[in-house]
């Protein structure tokens, strides 16, 4: 009987271990979804903001009167996603253990 517990305990440790390693790769998923998700959102912001800016009906906009004001406005919306982009990618990203 005793040798029974010793394996009956051996054997719900190990169920904890495997449940410990699923619960710890599933965080692991997560992060990841989130990490790509907060890189998305990083790049997307700035032309949002942009666009909600010049999507209010102001009367005094001089970029609104000019010939060239809609190319004006996506080279400034490119470029500010590009000073991100490049902000994004100087910043050190920590090395994934395994």
């Amino acid at each position: 009987f005793v040798q029974f517990v010793q394996d009956a305990k051996g054997q719900v440790r190990l169920c904890e271990n495997i449940m410990d390693d699923y619960d710890r790769n599933a965080a692991d998923q997560t992060n990841s979804m989130l990490n790509f998700l907060t890189i998305i959102t990083f790049l997307v912001m700035p032309t949002q903001i942009l666009t909600g800016l010049y999507g209010m009906n102001f009367t005094h906009m001089p970029e609104l009167g000019w010939a060239y004001g809609y190319h004006f406005f996506f080279s400034l919306a490119a470029a500010v996603t590009l000073i991100f982009l490049i902000i994004l990618a100087c910043i050190p990203r920590p090395r994934p253990h395994r």
